[in-house]
């Protein structure tokens, strides 16, 4: 595949489920490293999806890199749920949650 940057559609999906595994323990080098590799992929026509049930399992770096976004379901327990749903609210761009009021 040649570069093709982001495509509308993708050539290829790739679905990562239980993504905090990957990050829970992950050292810097490797985070600037995962970050690279998205970079990467995407530019070759690849989609690239982390699951996981916390939205802040992800970090910042990663889902700066990340094209299209999910959340789906999202339940507050506790204070600290409460406090990850506020924060990935507040990080939508405002025209698209106006499109949802």
């Amino acid at each position: 595949m040649s570069g093709k940057g982001d495509s509308d559609q993708p050539e290829l999906v790739v679905f990562i489920d239980e993504a905090h595994l990957i990050f829970n323990e992950a050292s810097k080098v490797l985070l600037e490293q995962i970050e690279t590799i998205i970079k990467l992929i995407r530019s070759k026509g690849i989609g690239i999806y982390f699951i996981t049930q916390n939205p802040m399992d992800v970090p910042c770096g990663v889902l700066a890199q990340l094209r299209l976004k999910i959340q789906h379901a999202l339940r507050a327990f506790t204070e600290q749920d409460r406090k990850s749903i506020k924060q990935t609210a507040d990080n939508y761009p405002l025209l698209r949650l106006l499109q949802y009021q």
